[in-house]
């Protein structure tokens, strides 16, 4: 069978990104800053919490749909519908945990570097299913023996059916591939973005942004499924993909410069005030040990005149 070298290199290429950025990013942050495995995982463990609650929960939603217990809402509706709901489903279940996992580690995550180790957790982690379920569809298409089914008792028709299935998947243009990997490159940035915004509202106690996360992962999720029941074709839908992309790095770019990069320290103002008083209760303190000494100096030279005094007036007699 021939095999669409083009659309092979594509996803080798894929592969690569998917699986080897994540690993090498995480190993390089963790061999830096030592105590990032902490934040590292906690992303990861995140990632995987929210999807065995939004794979159901949407799942259940269908369902609710599909039997008739939510009503279906009329055709020219649909398209919006269905859109806020994936996209209200992904924020309720990913943006709430990733808040969770942000307070939980919120002396962790004080310095910008501790929402890009996150970020790098639960995106990564993404990145590494796909890549992984990737590998293992490819693996099975290339090291598919017919002749070995059928010894193994397969009936022929079926081995002819899983051929055909493999057929299609070679015919398949290899620029999908490509998209594929654009796709996912998309969604780590929108990852990104999001967990800037949650960290933003826990690090920094600033509320607002947790609602910027939420509304902005509804928009970012649902758009394609909104533009899909709108009969948008594959470019058109990728051209959004790209401006998404692009607003992403923009956001990323700002915050990142705003401060400071990986290595900045961040310093709270509370913490600092709270270190001037200490600094001034020490100075007065020590100023007045400084007073009690004088004092005592000045008794221990008032008895020594007395003494003298007493002593002269003892030889005058």
């Amino acid at each position: 069978m021939a095999i669409n070298w083009a659309l092979l290199a594509t996803y080798i290429v894929a592969l690569l990104v998917e699986i080897g950025v994540p690993v090498a990013l995480g190993v390089w942050l963790m061999r830096k800053y030592r105590s990032s495995w902490i934040v590292l995982v906690t992303g990861i463990v995140a990632f995987l919490i929210a999807q065995l609650i939004h794979i159901p929960a949407l799942n259940g939603v269908s369902a609710l749909f599909a039997n008739g217990i939510l009503p279906t809402p009329a055709a020219n509706w649909i398209p919006l519908v269905n859109g806020l709901a994936v996209g209200l489903l992904a924020a309720v279940c990913q943006e709430s945990v990733r808040w969770i996992g942000m307070r939980l580690n919120a002396s962790n995550v004080k310095n910008f570097r501790g929402s890009q180790i996150f970020a790098l957790g639960q995106g990564g982690a993404e990145l590494l299913v796909v890549g992984g379920l990737l590998a293992y569809n490819l693996g099975t298409i290339l090291f598919y023996n017919a002749g070995a089914q059928i010894a193994n008792g397969v009936s022929t028709t079926a081995v002819q059916n899983v051929l055909a299935q493999i057929a299609a998947y070679w015919a398949t243009p290899w620029y999908y591939g490509a998209l594929g990997l654009f796709e996912h490159i998309v969604s780590f940035s929108a990852q990104v973005v999001f967990t800037i915004f949650i960290w933003k509202s826990v690090a920094r106690h600033l509320p607002l942004y947790f609602l910027a996360a939420f509304f902005y992962h509804i928009v970012f999720e649902g758009m394609t499924t909104f533009l899909s029941g709108l009969n948008w074709g594959l470019w058109q839908i990728e051209g959004v993909s790209a401006l998404f992309l692009l607003l992403n790095v923009l956001i990323i770019y700002m915050v990142w410069n705003d401060e400071g990069g990986l290595d900045a320290e961040y310093i709270d103002e509370n913490d600092e005030d709270e270190e001037d008083e200490e600094d001034e209760d020490d100075e007065d303190d020590e100023n007045d040990e400084l007073d009690e000494d004088e004092d005592e100096e000045d008794e221990s030279a008032e008895d020594a005149s007395d003494a003298d005094e007493n002593a002269e007036s003892a030889q005058e007699k």
